[in-house]
């Protein structure tokens, strides 16, 4: 690969990570608060992001990919194309499954 490319594909790259930030700390607050306690037990006992594309996967997909609440920054974050929402909704709920696991191991430490 040329340095030439090296570097626009380095700064395509960065970009990228930017707009998943950018876009985690936009949504995933949003999707803890939506969560009820029955939901958040059960990704705490299934923490496998495939088992969840289709429940919470769903909802993100259709909350704030398809009706367009986030399409600006996915076109940026998948190269000017919808050709992959699952890759966001599953960067999400892998995001979900970390803070819910954290609390609770937060949770476990202060109940010993």
């Amino acid at each position: 690969m040329s340095k030439f490319r090296e570097e626009i594909w380095k700064e395509i790259c960065e970009e990228r990570e930017h707009v998943k930030q950018e876009i985690i700390a936009k949504v995933l607050p949003v999707i803890l608060e939506d969560l009820s306690e029955d939901v958040k037990t059960y990704i705490l006992k299934n923490p496998c992001s495939g088992l969840l594309h289709h429940g919470i996967g769903t909802m993100i997909r259709n909350e704030y990919i398809h009706n367009n609440q986030l399409e600006d920054r996915f076109e940026i974050y998948t190269g000017g194309t919808f050709r992959c929402p699952d890759e966001i909704s599953g960067i999400l709920i892998k995001e979900v499954i970390k803070v819910l696991q954290v609390d609770s191991n937060d949770l476990s430490e202060e109940t010993v």
